[in-house]
């Protein structure tokens, strides 16, 4: 085999592994691009749940929330059994257990991300019993379907159970109406001291100055008890 022979080969060696290389880079990027659109997808994409919201002492709330940080639309819900409550089950109430509320039984068109929906659904001295007596120990499971903005389907399935906080001792939080009348009681009472006090708030040169006519004074008075 002559040199001319043998380069053609190498040549053609060479030819083979640079294909090669460059597919691997293609494949390798692809890779990568895809994983980063899932990634974003991932970090972008709603997510609609059904929680309930035990903040307050009395009265347990149940709220739509969209957690994630994409849009959801389309979203529609399936409860494993209905939510009823002390009201909708009253003598003579014309309440709806909470699933037949509009937004629940025929869904929520958009629902922006951060968003909550909130409902009332029962006190806590009435709820505890009334779950008791619908055997539902395990709670009530929601099913939230929905899509983003794009179009790609979801569902989150939530469970409610509120009977695991019987017996758990409760503290209330201070809301927004109570902390204002504290701020305003506060303000009262400061006006009442100025009010009978006067409150003169004065520089540092006016109290050097306020100083120095007292010591002098002070002075004048030994100076006159000496006599």
């Amino acid at each position: 085999m002559d040199f001319a022979s043998i380069a053609q080969i190498a040549s053609a060696v060479g030819t083979l592994v640079l294909a090669a290389l460059t597919f691997a880079y293609v494949l390798f990027t692809r890779e990568m691009v895809k994983e980063a659109r899932e990634t974003r997808t991932i970090q972008e994409r709603p997510e609609v749940i059904v929680d309930a919201d035990y903040s307050d002492r009395d009265v347990v709330d149940v709220v739509v929330r969209n957690i994630g940080k994409g849009a959801a639309k389309d979203v529609t819900f399936d409860f494993s059994t209905p939510m009823e409550s002390s009201i909708s089950l009253g003598k003579d109430s014309e309440g709806v257990p909470l699933n037949e509320l509009p937004y629940f039984k025929e869904g929520i068109e958009f629902l922006a991300p951060g968003a909550e929906i909130r409902a009332f659904w029962d006190t806590y001295i009435d709820l505890f019993p009334l779950l008791r007596e619908k055997e539902l120990n395990e709670g009530i499971t929601i099913t939230s379907r929905y899509k983003s903005l794009t179009d790609e389907p979801y569902e989150t399935r939530w469970t409610i159970n509120p009977l695991r906080l019987s017996g758990t001792p409760h503290v209330k939080r201070r809301g927004e109406h109570e902390i204002a009348k504290a701020v305003e009681s506060i303000s009262k009472d400061l006006h009442r001291v100025v009010s009978l006090r006067g409150l003169k708030v004065i520089s540092r040169t006016e109290q050097r100055e306020e100083d120095k006519r007292f010591q002098e004074q002070m002075e004048a008075e030994r100076a006159e008890a000496g006599e």
